[in-house]
């Protein structure tokens, strides 16, 4: 009895960990196999947006790869695919913040409908400044991610580019919902 109750917890923790909101990402961005080492290992990722209900965690089984090519994601669970997100198909990045201490950057993939969450390292942002990711401002997003409106396209030229502590400032500023 207890080993038929063992066995079907097991499945349904694996069956949750087939998610559509990361089936989705995999339709569009499978790859067999990831090259490099990855940047950062067992971190999490969350996945939501306006194609998903609710949102999905995966806690400390994620290998983040961060090249000038894309963001590659690998999870250590069984019947998921390693998936690379090219650069030209993130739209662009946002950080939420649960706190001053909890700060999670975002990207954003408007083809997809998926918002990739992860906490913040440096790794991560550097790579959303080189390759002159947009910060949206918050209500943007916000008509996007809830009220299946589009991301608006952004200059180059937004001052934000100017500098690296400027994009760093838009996106406090996102954090906190401006």
């Amino acid at each position: 009895m207890i080993i038929r109750c063992i066995g079907a917890f097991s499945m349904a923790v694996l069956l949750a960990g087939c998610s559509q909101a990361y089936s989705t990402l995999e339709r569009d961005f499978a790859v067999d196999a990831l090259e490099a080492e990855p940047s950062v290992r067992s971190t999490s990722m969350t996945i939501g947006g306006p194609s998903h209900v609710g949102a999905t965690n995966y806690g400390g089984v994620v290998d983040l790869y961060v090249s000038g090519e894309g963001i590659g994601v690998s999870v250590s669970l069984p019947f998921h695919q390693p998936i690379h997100m090219p650069t030209e198909r993130v739209s662009g990045c946002a950080m939420t913040c649960f706190g001053t201490n909890d700060r999670h950057v975002e990207l954003l993939i408007e083809s997809t409908g998926s918002v990739v969450s992860f906490p913040e390292v440096p790794q991560l942002l550097d790579w959303c400044w080189e390759a002159r990711k947009p910060v949206f401002p918050g209500e943007a997003e916000r008509v996007w991610k809830y009220n299946g409106g589009r991301l608006p396209s952004m200059d180059h030229a937004d001052p934000q580019f100017a500098s690296r502590e400027a994009y760093g400032s838009a996106l406090m500023n996102n954090c906190r919902g401006f």
